[in-house]
């Protein structure tokens, strides 16, 4: 008999969706996605990315799901943005074997006391790393409970290695940690590679840009943590001596004004803010780069990075990127500098826009990379969390 798993999802989310599809195709698992909001199938304003979003692609095809009212005031503010009581009834009378969640809201401690009072063994999963520079209030009142917590689960899933890190910190011993690692749906970004030529030309014609440009592209929120303006600051220093490098940004937020202004003030015409993009659009847009940059100052899995990775674009990365030494590897598949050093960014632009047999060294060592990555493996380690949550507590499915 497969094992019935509940997995509690803050709304849909277009890179979470392959996975769970991954989950429903393994006969070991019977999934059912309990969705804390509708934002994503439903319009609403993301003040992150300044504008009203829906996804333009079917992220609910393919797997088990249901959602919960949501009774929040506030969709953004945790801990307190899914305040959904029915997940404590869900959990409490259906018959779950286990509970995969996290820690970020009201609604997680509806489950996760659900499950407890109904002996259903609880995986708990999360993204933090230690490097986090600030620290809400709330942040700091779950880390003073959190390794009681921890030790009362039954398995913990790590999503990178500065992830496992974090949890081993709070005391989870190796033997309980499981990969459910950051990751995308590879197959859709792979099966568009063998358009890449066509897509890669339609889309530098899009934007004018010449044949022998050399693009960099952002992709994300333009906010003050993602960095954007350090990219650009490190693009003004090295524009001079790789006239032929094109700083293109893909997102939308509070600072794409101030981007765009300091551009314009400096004669920076090879800098385009494209805006957001949705999902059917993105593949385009990775595919007529030469290499990606994030530059963020804290950012745990941000996604992009791995739909960079799938699509072999090589990458510079901030430390503060969660995957940043496993994921990115510094002078193997992409290169890595020191969060807020502007200096070591212009050197690394430079360095990969001056040298196109580099870029195409990493991007072959990215193609084995991406293949570790994938929903496929995290099934696998959903498995191996569940069978050795089971034997542990002598359960049977």
């Amino acid at each position: 008999m497969p094992y019935s798993l509940a997995v509690l999802s803050y709304h849909p989310m277009p890179y979470h969706v392959a996975f769970y599809r991954a989950l429903h195709q393994e006969p070991r698992i019977t999934e059912t996605i309990l969705y804390l909001d509708d934002f994503g199938v439903r319009e609403q304003f993301d003040p992150e990315f300044n504008q009203k979003l829906t996804w333009d692609n079917d992220i609910l095809a393919g797997y088990n799901y249901k959602f919960f009212k949501n009774f929040t005031w506030n969709p953004f503010k945790a801990p307190f943005g899914r305040i959904n009581p029915g997940i404590f009834f869900e959990i409490a009378f259906s018959h779950y074997d286990a509970v995969l969640l996290d820690y970020a809201t009201v609604s997680t401690w509806f489950a996760y006391t659900a499950a407890q009072l109904t002996h259903r063994l609880v995986i708990m999963r999360a993204e933090a790393d230690l490097d986090k520079p600030y620290k809400s209030k709330w942040s700091q009142l779950k880390e003073r409970f959190l390794s009681t917590w921890l030790n009362h689960c039954d398995a913990v899933m790590y999503s990178c290695e500065k992830n496992r890190q974090y949890f081993k910190a709070f005391g989870v011993t190796d033997d309980k940690l499981f990969p459910i690692l950051s990751s995308v749906d590879n197959a859709y970004y792979h099966s568009l590679l063998t358009s890449r030529l066509q897509l890669r030309t339609t889309q530098r014609q899009k934007y004018n840009l010449p044949p022998e440009a050399i693009v960099a592209i952002f992709s994300g929120r333009l906010i003050e943590r993602k960095k954007p303006l350090d990219l650009l600051a490190a693009y003004k220093k090295i524009i001079t001596q790789q006239p032929n490098l094109w700083l293109v940004y893909i997102g939308d937020g509070p600072l794409r004004e101030t981007i765009e202004q300091e551009a314009r003030q400096a004669n920076l015409d090879q800098v385009i803010c494209v805006g957001f993009r949705n999902q059917s659009e993105l593949p385009a847009h990775y595919m007529m780069a030469d290499f990606f940059v994030m530059p963020s100052e804290w950012d745990p899995t941000p996604k992009a990075l791995n739909e960079a990775v799938v699509c072999g674009l090589p990458s510079i990365v901030s430390t503060g990127i969660g995957q940043a030494n496993d994921l990115i590897i510094n002078a193997v598949n992409g290169l890595v500098f020191e969060v807020g050093n502007i200096e070591q960014l212009a050197q690394a632009l430079l360095t990969l826009s001056q040298d196109p047999a580099l870029r195409e060294k990493f991007s072959q060592q990215l193609q084995v990379t991406a293949a570790e990555w994938c929903p496929e493996k995290n099934v696998a380690g959903v498995v191996a969390a569940l069978e050795y949550a089971l034997d542990k507590n002598n359960h049977c499915p």
